[in-house]
């Protein structure tokens, strides 16, 4: 995994299911850099290989790491018919949204 500065971020290694499926949550620091980040799916050379050394390539993709902002809403709602002193009885009252 590379960060938005294409620093080597950190490697996770993983095993897949009978189905060949996986899922991986990766935490972030407080003070990880947000935007783009790079992750590569690699798979290691087998130990019998003739090169013992370096991997084989199998894919990439882009994640986007961003700051949390909670859902925020303003909603505006009225009676109709207009609002009067005192109880109403809720037959035959609308709300507008």
């Amino acid at each position: 995994m590379r960060s938005v500065m294409s620093r080597a971020a950190t490697r996770y290694p993983l095993n897949l299911d009978a189905g060949g499926v996986f899922s991986q949550t990766i935490p972030t620091a407080e003070s990880a850099p947000t935007g783009p980040w790079r992750v590569y799916l690699e798979r290691p050379k087998p130990v019998d290989a003739q090169s013992r050394t370096g991997t084989t390539y199998l894919g990439e993709t882009v994640v986007r790491v961003e700051e949390f902002q909670p859902d925020r809403l303003k909603i505006k709602a009225t009676f109709e018919p207009g609002t009067s002193d005192g109880w109403r009885s809720p037959d035959d009252l609308v709300v507008a949204v």
